[in-house]
């Protein structure tokens, strides 16, 4: 009687799966319950669970791999029943997936302090006791595509995104908008993509520093960036800076955005170039857009013999990491990056368990932080 009993209940369980399977409620590549949720879930020992998950295997319904789960195959048999399209109900979350919930982040690469602090603010609000935590080093492009497909196949549950620089959209961001795979955006957003983000407001960022800069006296100003120009990020940066300027600055001149800088190039090589540069556009003031940038400069000008603030000043978008040489001297706007780790780490959390269903839209307000490298305009006194 006790065998017929466990053979009726392995059944009901298999059946069930399967049911989800045709439904789309369970799709292709997705990660079943566990052994032991579903023998709570059923109320049934090891032996009955592990026996309909073993038929479902052998027909072609699921695959298991060691240490990982058990998924949906990519092309499970069909049936008669099957639905020609998936519920609408598609769940690719719940906190979930076996004894803790995977999480990836994708980020270009975590060489300054923006990185860092990313990163701390994610883990700070992801419980180590439920979560795991993956980091995905994108560093361009082609590597930031197969990085999320690989994310996507290996079924985390989620995804936090530093997209790279690119000039179009990434195919598998696209998938995942249109698969409805949880993912959250940092510090970019995507335009015509209506996703989960959070960034910085760095239309008002850029005010923030064409503000100091005017009050300072700085006409001729240069922008360095190692990113292009029509990232959202760096537009809006651009955007809010010559807005404050035009507005404030009846002796405004211009801004000149350059994108010939290489970081990677040893610094000697651009000394002739950039003095050159300098001088020919009267330049008295530079703002850098990564951090990276700020400190490449501030060693070009150093061995210029350009005294920081005296003849220009240096200002920077992120402060370089805390226990560098450079602590506490530069000007930089303070975009609050544990904050902004912190509020996407939330947004998905929320949205793996069925806490949120809307888009979530999240823009910090950032801080102008004045330091050492910024100073009057060397022009501010003279007469004209």
């Amino acid at each position: 009687m006790g065998t017929i009993q466990r053979k009726n209940l392995y059944e009901e369980i298999k059946e069930n799966l399967i049911r989800e399977i045709h439904s789309g409620k369970l799709l292709p590549g997705s990660k079943l319950p566990t052994e032991s949720q579903l023998m709570k879930k059923y109320q049934v020992s090891r032996i009955t669970v592990s026996k309909a998950m073993s038929e479902l295997k052998e027909e072609g319904y699921i695959v298991r791999y060691p240490s990982k789960g058990s998924f949906v195959s990519e092309n499970p048999p069909s049936t008669e029943k099957e639905q020609s399209e998936p519920a609408a109900d598609t769940d690719f979350n719940s906190p979930s997936h076996g004894e803790y919930t995977e999480i990836g982040i994708v980020i270009p690469a975590v060489m300054d302090q923006f990185g860092l602090d990313i990163l701390a603010g994610i883990n700070k609000a992801l419980p180590k006791d439920q979560y795991r935590v993956y980091i995905y080093p994108s560093h361009n492009a082609e590597i930031e595509d197969y990085v999320l497909k690989r994310c996507q196949n290996s079924l985390l549950s989620g995804i936090i995104m530093f997209p790279v620089d690119q000039e179009y959209y990434s195919e598998q961001v696209l998938k995942m908008k249109v698969n409805h795979y949880p993912f959250v955006l940092i510090d970019r957003i995507l335009p015509g993509i209506d996703t989960n983000y959070v960034i910085s407001d760095n239309f008002t960022a850029g005010r923030m520093i064409g503000k100091h800069l005017a009050e300072l006296g700085h006409s001729n100003i240069a922008i360095f960036s190692m990113t292009d120009r029509t990232t959202s990020t760096i537009k809006d940066r651009i955007d809010g800076l010559q807005y404050e300027l035009s507005m404030r600055s009846s002796d405004y001149h211009a801004v000149e955005i350059t994108e010939w800088l290489d970081v990677s190039v040893p610094v000697g090589n651009y000394l002739p170039s950039f003095r050159k540069f300098i001088q020919e556009k009267g330049i008295t003031a530079i703002i850098a857009m990564e951090s990276k940038t700020g400190t490449y400069l501030y060693t070009l000008l150093n061995l210029l013999n350009v005294s920081i603030p005296g003849e220009i000043s240096l200002i920077l978008f992120d402060n370089p990491i805390h226990d560098s040489i450079y602590f506490d001297f530069f000007t930089h706007i303070d975009q609050h990056a544990v904050e902004i780790g912190h509020q996407a780490a939330i947004t998905l959390k929320n949205i793996l368990e069925g806490k949120q269903t809307s888009i979530s839209r999240k823009i910090l307000t950032p801080t102008l932080e004045i330091r050492d490298s910024t100073g009057p305009s060397p022009l501010k006194n003279q007469v004209k």
